[in-house]
């Protein structure tokens, strides 16, 4: 489904929002130099920004949670939505129905700078998913983007974020791709729709894995997917699974053992061997193996014994990855028809 739009258009009517004017020297005529967004409160208290300068409409913000209160229900047909959400905020601001504005939609001349296209993945339990997202951080690798970064409050893997001591993140200007949990992340910002229907979405989320690729406007331009007119039923689906040929990663993955987690990263090689049946004083050099079996002691384990036997809890914690990527993401042919009844609904 389509999450968030940032889009623009001709407008001949009124301006919108704060105005702000400039004028070169003192004798100059005095020009729009910026103008400053109306917020706009949805049916369910979710905004979009809309603001009009230099003869066109600018609108930005996730029309699907603006229209209905909730983003797990919506639809791929970004003209659709656009048209929709246009229509709304023409009625809210009372402005002109311009016809060089109605052109520009049916011709599909509307320029997009940011389009979010997200698909669910189903995983199994809520644990699941938060184990897969883990194993996703060391075992997946996305070229021109590289590792991702895990946080776990949040339980969202992301890509295309540059990480510096001292500073806080910042995003790629081109394109940024994340992995979430999002029943957790409706937890904390449950949806303002009905709250039968929002126990019934929590519920459909359940055991989902959430992947949302957020497509800013120099990488729309590079793919040519700036104009509404390029967009299809099925361009969201292309563009989601263009991120999704680009990770590169193993069939499955086996997750740390918390042991393993717990050591410095030098020590990590030698407690796998270890723990994986390997004579160690074989392996190492008579230096390396004291050293290292000094230091590991420290945290109770002796690589001058044989391993124990594995941990019966441990058998299987072989999370698939691929696997979960390469099926299709769950049907949404009834979620968009129950969608549009929502949007009908919240007229």
């Amino acid at each position: 489904m389509i999450d968030w739009v940032s889009f623009s258009l001709p407008y001949d009517g009124p301006p919108v929002g704060v105005q702000y004017l400039k004028r070169e020297t003192w004798d100059a005529p005095i020009e729009p130099a910026f103008s400053k967004p109306v917020k706009l409160e949805g049916s369910y208290s979710s905004s979009l920004t809309a603001h009009a300068i230099g003869g066109r409409l600018y609108i930005s913000g996730n029309p699907v949670k603006w229209l209905t209160g909730q983003n797990v229900l919506g639809t791929n047909n970004l003209r659709l939505l656009i048209t929709e959400t246009l229509d709304r905020v023409i009625d809210r601001l009372r402005l002109f129905e311009c016809p060089r504005m109605l052109q520009a939609l049916r011709d599909g001349n509307v320029n997009l700078t940011r389009v979010d296209c997200t698909f669910s993945y189903r995983v199994g339990s809520n644990s699941d998913v938060v184990l897969w997202l883990e194993a996703m951080e060391h075992a997946c690798h996305v070229r021109f983007r590289g590792r991702g970064h895990y946080s776990q409050a949040m339980c969202c893997l992301t890509y295309g974020m540059t990480m510096k001591e001292g500073a806080a993140p910042t995003a790629s200007r081109r394109s940024i791709f994340k992995f979430y949990n999002k029943w957790q992340e409706m937890g904390e910002h449950p949806p303002t729709c009905d709250h039968v229907l929002g126990e019934q979405l929590r519920e459909k989320v359940w055991g989902t894995v959430r992947g949302e690729a957020c497509y800013r406007g120099i990488e729309l331009k590079r793919l040519g997917k700036e104009r509404l007119s390029a967009w299809n039923a099925c361009t969201a689906l292309e563009l989601h699974r263009d991120w999704v040929e680009k990770m590169e990663m193993a069939e499955t993955y086996e997750l740390k053992h918390q042991e393993q987690q717990n050591l410095p990263r030098r020590l990590q090689a030698t407690y796998r061997l270890w723990k994986n049946g390997e004579t160690m004083k074989e392996l190492l050099s008579k230096s390396t193996f004291y050293e290292h079996r000094r230091h590991l002691l420290e945290h109770g384990i002796d690589i001058a014994n044989s391993c124990p036997a594995p941990d019966k809890n441990w058998k299987g914690r072989v999370i698939p990855i691929i696997r979960v990527l390469e099926a299709k993401p769950i049907a949404e042919e009834r979620d968009e028809e129950l969608f549009w009844k929502l949007v009908a609904a919240a007229a």
